[in-house]
């Protein structure tokens, strides 16, 4: 039944992990990783660097709050491939950037294509598309943030040693244009009825169809909050931090980014038995429990 689901919605599952798996160029983890090559070519402090980084993303994180609605009123292919060519020229002037000033600009070009939108896409995307079987879709397509966590890090730590960091970043820029033409081939037709946008819209808790306004009114979205926030806010901390954690531990950075793998693997197994959970009893009843 697992495999036939799988068979019956590849293409839609596959857009939505590659969506997932290409935020990585955006993602902290990754960016993260050329802390110690950013500090040392501007002669940054780690003060100086983590307040060009939170600039970045802070800015980031109020567009998309101004912007994320605007992806419910379009298909998503044509708004995937506009982020895709952006995030692509943005990766490879990071392999270009010859000015301190230009960084956090830079960043938040990254953050908000990665971390930001493309994330935001995917989730919409499989929302739309999914129904009876949503939350199964949604912990599918989320593989793609496990395969990019287990697998970028100690790749592009190997390619900057291999290559340089500046030219690592343009083999990240080819790869986000390779994904171009692969999700034009996979949403050459979007799922009907639901891969368009649509006039009507889904009941949520107590029936009604809530607004952003009126989730921010209610006292259980703040309650929520906390949970919600608090692994993200550690792990991009953590994960901020890895350069100069290995660096004070005397670790290498290859040997530490290889390790990261067991952490996605953990994190994989409860996505997926999460996802079939909320199928088989429900979010809100789930949520309640």
């Amino acid at each position: 039944m697992r495999f036939a689901f799988l068979r019956q919605n590849a293409r839609w599952l596959a857009a939505g992990g590659l969506l997932t798996f290409g935020s990585s160029f955006g993602q902290t983890y990754f960016i993260a990783l050329y802390a110690g090559h950013l500090r040392e070519t501007f002669a940054l402090s780690h003060g100086a660097w983590g307040t060009l980084y939170a600039l970045g993303t802070l800015a980031s994180a109020v567009v998309m709050l101004l912007v994320g609605g605007l992806v419910d009123r379009f298909r998503i292919r044509p708004v995937t491939l506009i982020v895709l060519a952006v995030f692509a020229v943005t990766a490879f002037l990071m392999a270009r950037v010859s000015s301190v000033w230009l960084l956090p600009i830079l960043i938040f070009s990254l953050r908000f294509c990665g971390q930001g939108l493309m994330s935001h896409l995917s989730v919409v995307a499989t929302v739309r598309w999914f129904a009876a079987r949503r939350g199964r879709a949604l912990s599918i397509t989320a593989m793609g943030f496990s395969a990019g966590e287990a697998l970028l890090p100690f790749t592009f730590v190997a390619l900057a040693g291999a290559i340089g960091w500046r030219a690592s970043w343009d083999v990240a820029a080819v790869l986000l244009l390779l994904l171009i033409p692969v999700f034009a081939w996979l949403l050459r037709s979007e799922r009907a009825p639901k891969g368009e946008s649509m006039d009507v819209e889904s009941l949520g808790s107590d029936g009604r169809v809530w607004t952003r306004a009126m989730a921010l009114r209610h006292w259980l979205f703040w309650m929520l909050i906390p949970g919600l926030l608090s692994l993200p806010i550690f792990a991009t901390a953590f994960f901020f931090q890895q350069v100069h954690l290995t660096g004070i531990k005397g670790w290498s950075l290859a040997a530490f980014t290889a390790l990261i793998p067991v952490y996605t693997g953990g994190g994989l197994a409860g996505l997926l038995y999460g996802g079939s959970l909320v199928d088989r009893i429900g979010a809100a009843r789930q949520a309640a429990h």
